[in-house]
């Protein structure tokens, strides 16, 4: 086992050893050489006294079905998604599901698509929400064909109506000023920071702003990309007069690392987090109830500290039988991906 630079990825430190049962190569990347000296560290630790835990689960033979309802979980256990990924993939799949769970896959249709469409926009349901979840039976159903689990894919190449998409007009400068009047804190930086930097606002660009990659002398501050073009990991942003005045103001108020939060994310150790099923589950709850969003997202957030080598998830073999008691193929794929973290 190692570590290597790609400097051409997103995430250029990248560790790799050998799985001491199959011989496989198995890897993960990092944004930070401290991080991937950590995880390293950590394969090392398993390597030496957990080599069970590289013992991956014997599933046996790959089950070949026909309908949608089985092709999809068979789709998403073969893939490795991120745990919010997965429930964003999870909610577009319940109007699939409903409609199309008990077809048999290669007898779908263009006319079937295109009806789905149309009952979602007579419900409201935007044509490109449709196209979205569409998207995702046709990748399944892609892989599926593939890897011979049916004998072809019945819609390939096929064409579908397109929607139009919003566009957002952005506030006008009285609006603005009266957003800026009304904000306070945090709030406020991430406006200004939004507004001036056009930055993506969530933890894909603006939460990963740091003080370290504002230079005051040049006006520039680097933005780190959210992973959409590997060979290109970061942009310089030059910085307007008005927006470095405040920014010099917080850095003198910030004893944070992060730009504009007002407590320091990185100050993490790796402990040991356990989830039991009804966690594990919780993603897949219906979202429509304010406490089970606020459940799931606390949960995703664990699971994504867990798969960033934060923090580490606990296996048991509790946990293990309480997933084989799931009746639902779809949620239990995607419970068995989130414990695939572990």
């Amino acid at each position: 086992m190692a570590i290597r630079r790609r400097k051409d990825r997103a995430k250029q430190y990248q560790v790799y050893w050998n799985n001491p049962f199959n011989g496989k190569r198995e890897s993960l990347a990092f944004d930070t050489l401290a991080e991937a000296r950590k995880e390293d560290s950590f394969i090392q630790h398993r390597l030496k006294h957990e080599r069970e835990s590289f013992r991956l689960e014997e599933d046996g033979p790959l089950r070949t079905g026909g309908t949608v309802a089985e092709i999809i979980p068979m789709y998403l256990a073969s893939k490795k998604f991120t745990p919010k990924n997965l429930q964003n993939i999870l909610e577009h799949l319940r109007p699939i599901g409903a409609v199309f769970d008990k077809r048999e896959a290669v007898s779908l249709e263009k006319k079937d698509f295109v009806k789905f469409i149309s009952d979602a926009s007579a419900k409201g349901i935007k044509i490109t929400t449709s196209h979205r979840r569409l998207g995702i039976l046709r990748s399944a159903l892609a892989w599926a064909a593939e890897n011979g689990i049916i004998e072809h894919n019945p819609i390939q190449g096929m064409k579908l109506p397109q929607g139009q998409y919003e566009v957002f007009v952005p506030p006008s400068p009285a609006e603005a000023a009266a957003i800026m009047g009304a904000a306070q804190g945090h709030v406020r930086r991430a406006i200004m920071l939004g507004i001036f930097l056009g930055v993506r606002v969530g933890p894909s660009e603006l939460f990963r702003l740091k003080w370290a990659d504002v230079s005051f002398d040049r006006g520039i501050i680097r933005v780190w990309s959210a992973n959409k073009n590997a060979k290109k990991p970061y942009r310089d942003v030059p910085i307007r007069p008005s927006l470095l005045e405040e920014m010099i103001a917080w850095h003198r108020e910030d004893q944070v690392t992060l730009l504009f939060c007002t407590s320091g994310f990185d100050i993490f150790f790796a402990m040991k987090i356990y989830l039991d099923v009804c966690c594990l589950n919780r993603p897949f709850d219906d979202q429509n109830q304010d406490r089970v969003r606020v459940e799931a997202e606390a949960i995703l957030n664990i699971l994504e500290y867990c798969q960033n080598g934060k923090w580490i998830l606990a296996a048991s073999e509790a946990l293990d039988f309480e997933l084989t008691q799931c009746l639902d193929p779809v949620k239990l794929a995607g419970m068995r991906m989130l414990y695939g973290v572990a």
